[in-house]
């Protein structure tokens, strides 16, 4: 279409193009609620279901009105260790919290976190990298959203949950205060946090007593 009115449709002029691409997504806008039409609108547009989901999340990202983020704040690493969410160091759940049900690890949150970095506490592999949400027969939600776990040798893992997208490759070996993703708030959550867990064999810590060399 053309949208900038220089009289010529240009698929090659990204004003023109960006309109065409808004009017066709619009024109299939099908299903029974905003979220599900919109995705479904994405999918026949690409035909792919990463693509639906990447989209997605920025979608639900600025829906509320872009607000430039301090991107690349760099993580302080102490020794071997870094704090996983270098923009903040504000806890707004704790490790079993009482307030909430099977609650095995942190969250951390403030205004403006969403999208930017998480950082890997320790030098490790990661061994995980996925997305995680499921509705149990009793219609309880669990789900992690985009996920990555870390295995840091002797059976210690950590696990950093709703990334906005997904984040960095399974195999990647990585260094405490890496980039290995971005918050975001996929999965069962209720905002742009980082849900932070440490296991050990497999069983979930207090991660506050991995934490406090890198705390402020």
């Amino acid at each position: 279409m053309d949208a900038n009115g220089d009289g010529k449709a240009d698929p090659w002029d990204v004003e023109d193009a960006i309109h065409s691409t808004a009017h066709y997504i619009s024109k299939n806008l099908k299903g029974a609620t905003e979220n599900e039409k919109i995705k479904n609108a994405l999918f026949i547009y690409n035909k792919s279901s990463e693509y639906v989901q990447e989209v997605f999340d920025r979608f639900v990202l600025y829906a509320d009105g872009f607000i430039e983020k301090k991107q690349g704040i760099g993580a302080v690493v102490v020794g071997n260790q870094a704090w996983p969410a270098p923009f903040t160091q504000r806890i707004t759940s704790t490790y079993h919290d009482p307030t909430r049900n099977n609650h095995d690890g942190l969250d951390v949150a403030a205004p403006g976190i969403d999208g930017t970095e998480i950082v890997a506490f320790m030098d490790g592999v990661v061994i995980k990298s996925a997305y995680h949400y499921e509705v149990l027969p009793n219609g309880k939600e669990l789900g992690w959203g985009h996920y990555v776990r870390i295995d840091h040798g002797n059976n210690f893992h950590t696990i950093y949950a709703h990334m906005i997208k997904p984040g960095i490759a399974v195999g990647t070996k990585v260094k405490a205060g890496q980039v290995i993703g971005y918050v975001g708030s996929t999965g069962k959550s209720t905002g742009p946090h980082l849900h932070f867990e440490t296991r050990v064999n497999g069983e979930p810590q207090n991660p506050l007593g991995y934490l406090k060399n890198v705390m402020n």
